[in-house]
């Protein structure tokens, strides 16, 4: 199959096939067990020979695999290209916030805040009142708080915490509590129990 989907991009005049034909090859690498640095390749390929009206597809696949390499790896440039690729999702209005939320995450992750706050206010123009949002920002404030000790921090993480507290009182789905929620309701216990 793998072989006929190669063929298929390279002879296709069709520009929805030759898309079709570049996730296929993605996804039978992913499949195959074969390393994320495979499907990257082929999805990067795909981003500069498929027609722009397609591109926002070939680059929300981009922004998984680099996400899973930098699972694998820990490498802040696979963060970094993330971050530009859901800056370019956002050029053509596409993605749910669930992609930059997962951008966003991987940011956190790398240590990389400030880019993280920059990806944040970008989603909160988008997106609006989110409590994904305010609860990242949260997470943020935290990190700065345990570097700094500083009240001024403490006063920036109560201020994401409240808020996001009630959009997510607003926003929940009932039958899908968000665990990330819970976690940021410990911190924040945790935080009174240190005389915060």
């Amino acid at each position: 199959a793998q072989a006929a989907f190669v063929e298929t991009k390279e002879t296709t005049d069709d520009p929805y096939t030759k898309m079709r034909s570049y996730v296929e090859l993605a996804e039978i690498s992913e499949t195959a067990g074969q390393p994320t640095d495979e499907r990257i390749t082929i999805l990067t390929e795909a981003k500069k020979n498929v027609f722009v009206q397609y591109q926002p597809q070939i680059i929300n696949r981009l922004i998984d695999a680099y996400m899973k390499r930098f699972e694998e790896t820990g490498d802040t440039a696979d963060a970094h290209e993330m971050l530009s690729l859901a800056q370019s999702l956002a050029e053509f209005s596409y993605g749910d916030i669930q992609v930059y939320q997962n951008v966003a995450l991987t940011l956190y992750k790398a240590h990389l805040y400030e880019d993280e706050e920059a990806l944040l206010e970008n989603m909160s123009d988008r997106f609006g009142d989110d409590y994904h949002i305010a609860m990242d920002y949260a997470f943020i404030k935290v990190k700065q708080l345990e570097a700094t000790n500083d009240r001024k921090d403490y006063a920036s993480f109560l201020e994401y915490y409240e808020k996001a507290a009630a959009l997510y009182e607003e926003q929940k789905d009932e039958a899908r509590p968000d665990d990330t929620m819970q976690t940021l309701e410990d911190q924040y216990q945790k935080l009174l129990t240190q005389g915060w």
